[in-house]
Order: structure tokens, then sequence, then C-alpha cells
């Protein structure tokens, strides 16, 4: 592959792809990762298929071994017990009619699979932009660079962490809170690719099936995502394999199969106990300081108000105006199953709430009720993504109400936040399908202008910080992005990240900070809203307790009722 092709690849509007696989029925997530790239306008060109040969019926001798060797419990569990709806086999002969189709028989060394030079041509006579892994071994040899792009492979799991397999099981074994998952164009080098893309994803450590099945799931758009963001600018292909020097894994024998079984049997008990039992109580805390933009919970308590019995306060935001901090947040209702947005107009010489009122009541779920002050006005986001909307409000001082000003976007925007930088209006949210993990940017000339989206979106795949956690603020000239740290527990803590690449074709930002649960009454399980204003800090922290309303709630879900 020339320098000069690699770069016409690349500049490239529409792409020509080709699918390595075993046969035109594919499992359901490969079926999509394609339907994406064509949705796109992306052309598959070619269909590269291992011509196997018949395979012989298995012998009673072989069954027995393999069902009674040192991965037996692990086979066993495969054949009978899983069940990955993304692994369901989907027929794909009228998607790729017009693919040149070509079989050949590749070169078996060891575990590697090597190309003969007839069938490179062949494949090079159809130009594909690049390669997608769907089937074969490993590869090795000049197929590597049979397409400009190379060939684009997913491994299931961190590869920093774990290379081999079984995808997205070893996680549940060591018990870590998350799941990685990479795109990667394959090298020489096992599981030791060129990132393409890569996200974490919280481990769904009392399902094996369901970890499996989410991480397929989720990462299906990258190809598609990949290829817009280059044709965009967006991106720049990069050059450098990962680093990773991780073991080795292979399929678990008997005995860590026993010890899986019993964490993951625990884990479901765990998770129906917790869920049932363990109901999320958030408590607003402020906090007079004297140091703006420290990152840690400091400063002198000023007194709140408590939430009334089977409700809680949560996300809270304001603005400071003189001597009154208005104050908007979350007042959630168990026994309704929803939030309404509530204000308080707070006087911080005598320490008292001077008007309270519910600013905000609507049929759907209020949530999140970001604040920014703007041209003598006081605006809010409330999260409305049950209504598939971003909408922005006025608030009414004088008496405390939200009124309806204009739709922002229709996107079902989660916790959205709004920053103005350099004469433009960034609006940041995750989407209702990955509210905890994909973080999307959208950006306008005026704050009720047209959003349009990032050119990277999502700008961000982590489950540990993706999504908004409170108000960005600047200090000494950079910028600060607080983001909710979600893997082991919701609102489990805040992270915040230096931005430090904001364009409509470029976002990056770097982990500098964290807070996580202390010993502050009402903040011991978890905090996720960071809103600093002109000496003041206000945040919320999360307490459980056992409330019947949330116990019936959740016991009719799993009776299915």
């Amino acid at each position: 592959m020339t320098l000069n092709s690699f770069r016409m690849a690349v500049c490239k509007k529409i792409y020509r792809f080709g699918v390595l696989c075993s046969g035109f029925s594919l499992p359901l997530w490969q079926a999509e990762v394609i339907t994406h790239l064509m949705n796109d306008g992306h052309e598959p060109v070619v269909l590269i298929i291992e011509d196997r040969p018949p395979s012989p019926p298995v012998s009673s001798r072989e069954k027995w071994r393999r069902y009674t060797g040192k991965n037996a419990l692990y086979n066993l569990f495969e054949r009978f017990v899983m069940e990955v709806p993304g692994k369901s086999p989907v027929e794909m002969h009228e998607t790729l009619r017009n693919a040149e189709v070509i079989r050949v028989v590749p070169e078996k060394r060891g575990s590697s699979h090597f190309f003969r030079e007839e069938d490179i041509a062949r494949i090079k006579m159809c130009a594909p932009d690049f390669l997608l892994r769907f089937g074969f071994n490993i590869l090795r040899g000049a197929i590597l660079e049979v397409a400009p792009l190379g060939i684009w492979s997913y491994h299931h799991d961190d590869e920093m962490e774990y290379r081999g397999g079984p995808p997205a099981f070893w996680e549940i074994f060591h018990g870590d809170a998350v799941t990685g998952v990479i795109l990667q164009r394959i090298t020489e080098r096992l599981d030791g690719g060129i990132i393409l893309k890569k996200g974490y994803f919280k481990t769904t450590d009392h399902s094996y099936s369901g970890n499996l099945d989410r991480v397929l799931h989720r990462a299906v758009a990258w190809p598609a995502q990949v290829c817009r963001q280059l044709k965009e600018g967006a991106m720049t292909f990069p050059e450098e394999p990962s680093p990773s020097r991780a073991p080795l894994y292979k399929r678990p024998g008997n005995g860590q199969m026993l010890r899986f079984l019993m964490l993951k049997a625990r884990n479901k008990c765990a998770f129906h106990y917790e869920d049932l039992f363990e109901a999320e109580r958030w408590n607003i805390l402020l906090l007079k300081r004297e140091q703006w933009g420290v990152t840690e919970l400091s400063g002198t308590r000023m007194p709140l108000p408590t939430a009334p019995k089977h409700h809680f306060y949560a996300d809270p935001f304001m603005v400071r105006e003189g001597d009154t901090l208005h104050i908007l947040f979350e007042d959630y209702d168990h026994q309704k199953g929803r939030g309404d947005i509530g204000y308080w107009a707070y006087d911080i010489h005598s320490g008292r709430i001077v008007r309270e009122t519910i600013a905000l009541r609507l049929d759907s779920h209020l949530s999140y009720p970001f604040m920014i002050a703007h041209e003598q006005r006081i605006y809010c986001l409330p999260e409305t993504s049950q209504l598939g909307t971003v909408r922005l409000y006025e608030l009414d001082r004088s008496s405390g109400n939200l009124i309806f000003r204009s739709v922002l976007l229709d996107f079902p925007g989660v916790d959205p936040t709004l920053f103005f930088h350099e004469g433009t209006w960034w609006l940041f949210c995750t989407h209702s399908e990955a509210a905890n993990e994909e973080l999307y940017l959208f950006y306008a000339s005026t704050i009720d202008g047209y959003y349009a989206p990032h050119k990277g979106n999502p700008i961000k795949t982590d489950i540990r910080g993706a999504r908004p956690a409170g108000k960005i603020f600047q200090k000494d000239g950079r910028i600060y992005r607080p983001g909710q740290v979600n893997p082991v527990t919701y609102g489990g803590g805040i992270a915040f990240f230096e931005i430090t690449s904001l364009t409509p074709n470029s976002y990056k930002e770097e982990l500098i900070s964290a807070v996580v649960p202390g010993k502050e009454r009402g903040f011991t399980k978890g905090i996720h809203t960071w809103c600093e204003e002109e000496g003041y800090l206000i945040a919320d922290g999360k307490e459980y307790g056992v409330d019947r309303y949330h116990f019936r709630s959740r016991l009719k879900q799993k009776i299915g009722r």
C-alpha cells in the first residue's frame, strides 16, 4: 500500500468496504454494523468467504471429550445456558447481493490464516478501502495490507487488560466495574492493533449473556462513525498500535468456571436486593467557599430544607443575583415515579428560603434543571428526554415559575449542559439510550439558535465521565467539565476534565481530578451534580433507604405487571 493510496482513501466521502466471513448468515450484531455503514451510503463491494470443507459428524468420543474435559463447564454453559440476542443469525444474501463473492481456502499455520497471492489479487481488483473481519482465524501476512485503510476488527474487552477471550467474560470474573471495547485496524500482533475507537461500558456482573450482548450492541455503529469522522475531518487516522502487554486469556478451566458461577449467583442476589430495598435518597448541600474552582467538598455548610417523606431533592443548580441565590432542583416523588422542578429563592444573609414553589411540572419526568444567566435573563434547560427533546425555559423571578421559550433539539438529550465560549454556544448531553456512556456535543451562534451536531459525535464513550455532572467552569484560563462516574453505582462520583480542544471539528479533554463520596452526612454513597456560583458551591449526595413505593414499583417490573 502506497502513502498516496492511503491518503486518497482517507479523503473519500463514500467508502467501499469488504467483509471477511464464513457465509451470508451473520450474527445480528455484525449485520447491524453493515446496515449502519450502508445507511450512511457506504458500499459493500466484496464478500470474502472462507471456503471450508463440510465438517465431518462429531464423534461420540469427541462430544464426550468436549463436555468432560478441562473446559467442560464453560462449554456446557455456552451451549445450554447462554442466550445472546446479538448472536441471533440474520440472512444477509439480499442485503449484500451487489457485492463480489470471493471464496478462499486460507493457508493455516498454527492458529493463523494466510492468504494466497491469487486471492490477494482478486480482492485488490474489487478496490475496497477497508475490510471488516467477521470470520477466519488470526490473520497474518499480505492480507493485512490489501486495503488502504486495512482490516478492521472488534475486540470486546479492554486490550490493555485482557487479550484473547472469551469476550466480556473476565471482567465479571475479576470484578472489574467496566468492560472495554475496541475497534482496531489489526496488525501482526494479537489484540495489539491500531485503535480506531475505544469505549468503556458498565459491567453487567450478574449476567454474562447480558454483559456480552450489551457491548456487542453498543458498538455496532462504530465503523460508520469512524468513516463519518474521517470524511468530516473530525479525526486523523491513527498510526501507532496499542502498547498492550496484557496477559493472553483463554477459555476458563472447570475450577475457574465454578468460581465464576458462584460469583454470578452472588451478584444476581445482590442486584435484586439492591434494586428492591435500596431506594435512592439524594440530598442537596450548599457550601459557602473562600476559594473558587476547588474540586473538593470544602466550605461552610448553609442550612437547607430536607425533602418530605417518599421524596428526594437532587440535581441542584443556582444563579446568584446580589444577595439572592436562585436555586432550581429535581423534586422526585417515589409514589408518582417521576420528578418535578422545584425552586428556592435563597437569601444568603439570613440563610433562609424566602420563596419556594414548583417551577415546572409536566406529565413526564423532569430533572437536571441546568441554569445559566444571559443578557439579564436566567435560562434553564431541564432534562426532558422522555419527550425526545431538549427545551429552553426562562425563569420568572417574581413567581419562580419556568416559562417555555423554544425547543433547541429534537434529540432525547440527558442532562443537557450549555457553555458559552469564544462566541459560540456549546450544548453537551448524552442520549437516553446510552445515558451514562455516550457524550454528544452540539453548537449554535445564539442561545436559542439552530444547534448543529459536532462532527465527532459521540465525542466520548466512557461510563467513567461521559454523562454531564453540572456546570462547566473556567479557572486560570482553563476550561473544566464535570462528568458523572457511574460504573459501580449511579452517581458514584464526579470526574473533572480539562477541555483542551473545542471546535466544530475537534473535541479533546483530559482527566484532572475526581470527587468521590466521603463522610459528609448525606454524601456517603454518591455525588453527581456540581455547580459553583460566586463564592458558593451547591452539590448533591446520595444515601439509601427502604421506600414502599419504590419497592412496589420495582417488584411490579420484576413480575411483569
